[in-house]
């Protein structure tokens, strides 16, 4: 039968207290064959466990060797420094339990181990919890070592550390009245997450006065209370300072830098107010002491909204309809207009209505006639013979008609190419091509068609007369 025959052998070695503790065991065992001869001069493969607890406990480091026996069987190694199949010696906490060797050799000096035993650790591998151990005197020149970054030498004042003695995370050590114990931390209502700082306590808080009636009150006996938020760098930039406070008795908002001061929504600039104090709604460079950007709407109630200018009411509007100039004398439009249900160019027109047009209340349409605004061309001569080739139509207009012209009702006139024809001076075109008639010239030679009647009728007066007069005699 295979026997292991196992010396261990640890060297004790004389250590200041600041020795390092060697990380490793000396290990010698006999090796003898199956028949009890020693195994000389030969290489031999050897597995060496750590096992915790028990015989059969947990393998917390494994590692193997290869050595060579003497002449007299023996093989000695180093534990701790073989060729680490798993764990870290260095890790193994000695003082937590009770741990054994177990050997597994292999006498043909490979990995086929056939000799196996376990055997307790009794106290020279404790000797390396011992590098803790404090032996020496009290300080005086001497020094100690509490872990490798923390050192108290001498009476030199150190940062040592304390045994957590249980201590969990976060707690700290209080006095309780007879002994010092592990505690919980006092805590305010503010909670720390890298660089800011909260409170969800719900509390109120109050910076200069001791009773806040909201979460956030800032209160000075005197009159300058502020609330100053501010950058480092200077000029306008998208984080320039605020401030917010009391100027005696009005309540302002301001900022100190040459730009905007910008009020906004949703990551949006709403309102803005530019360093010569022009106001922008939906615009951050306003042109003008009020300048919107989109719709506006002025909403008074049904009693009358007004659009006010130098406090006079431009444009008024008392829930039914709207009324221009409702607070000057007259009113004064600088360019064409267009009146009708959908927008149309009124081409070389002033006034275009699009739709019948009413002027109630009597008297006519006037227009400057006087002969110091005009420059006489002649005689308008045409009359009768050209008012008679005209044909005048009864018609509505189109559904669907590019001027949007009202198709449900019925009117009498003129066909503008017909017209043109014979007075084309009566017929022009709108921007959109389509052609437009001016009655004008054909009311003036109504004038000279009545004229001409009037002397074909004078004559023939005159020729019944004298023909009564040749009867009656």
């Amino acid at each position: 039968m295979k026997r292991l025959i196992t010396l261990a052998v640890v060297s004790l070695l004389a250590l200041t207290l600041s020795a390092q503790a060697p990380q490793r065991l000396s290990y010698q065992a006999v090796i003898r064959n199956s028949s009890g001869g020693l195994v000389t001069d030969h290489t031999v493969g050897m597995r060496i466990s750590i096992l915790q607890g028990s015989a059969s406990g947990t393998a917390v480091y494994v590692e193997t060797h290869t050595s060579t026996t003497n002449a007299n069987g023996l093989a000695t190694i180093e534990i701790g420094g073989g060729s680490v199949v798993s764990g870290t010696f260095a890790a193994i906490n000695w003082s937590d339990a009770t741990y054994y060797c177990k050997t597994e050799t292999d006498p043909a000096g490979g990995t086929s181990y056939s000799i196996t035993g376990t055997s307790q650790l009794i106290s020279v591998p404790y000797a390396l919890h011992a590098k803790t151990v404090q032996t020496g005197d009290n300080w005086g020149t001497q020094s100690v070592i509490s872990d490798a970054t923390l050192t108290g030498t001498g009476t030199t004042s150190s940062p040592l550390k304390l045994a957590q003695q249980g201590a969990s995370a976060g707690q700290v050590l209080k006095w309780t009245g007879t002994t010092w114990d592990n505690a919980a931390d006092n805590t305010g209502p503010w909670t720390e997450n890298d660089n800011y700082i909260y409170s969800s306590s719900g509390k109120k808080f109050g910076i200069g006065i001791n009773v806040p009636s909201r979460k956030l009150t800032i209160a000075e006996p005197g009159t300058d209370s502020y609330l100053n938020i501010q950058n480092g760098s200077t000029g306008y930039n998208l984080t320039d300072g605020l401030l917010l406070g009391m100027q005696g008795l009005i309540g302002w908002l301001a900022t100190y830098e040459a730009g905007n001061l910008n009020l906004g929504t949703s990551g949006m600039s709403r309102l803005s107010i530019d360093s010569e104090g022009e106001v922008g709604i939906g615009t951050t460079n306003p042109g003008y002491k009020l300048d919107v950007t989109g719709a506006a709407n002025l909403n008074k109630g049904l009693d009358g909204t007004a659009l006010r200018c130098n406090g006079a009411e431009a444009i008024w509007y008392n829930g039914t309809y709207f009324s221009w100039g409702y607070g000057g004398t007259w009113n004064f439009f600088g360019d064409k207009i267009f009146i009708g249900a959908v927008a149309a160019d009124p081409g070389t027109n002033l006034l275009v209505v699009n739709g019948a047009a009413a002027k109630p209340g009597g008297g006519s349409w006037a227009t400057w006639s006087d002969a110091r605004l005009k420059d006489i061309h002649g005689i308008y001569s045409k009359g009768l013979d050209e008012i008679l080739k005209l044909k005048p139509v009864s018609f509505s207009y189109k559904t669907g008609n590019k001027p949007n012209l009202p198709a449900d009702i019925n009117y009498t006139g003129l066909i503008a190419q017909e017209v043109r024809k014979i007075f084309p001076e009566a017929v022009s075109s709108d921007g959109n091509g389509f052609l437009q008639l001016d009655i004008q010239p054909v009311n003036m030679a109504l004038i000279n068609a009545v004229r001409e009647l009037k002397a074909e009728n004078d004559e023939l007066k005159a020729r019944l007369e004298r023909l009564e007069a040749k009867v009656g005699k």
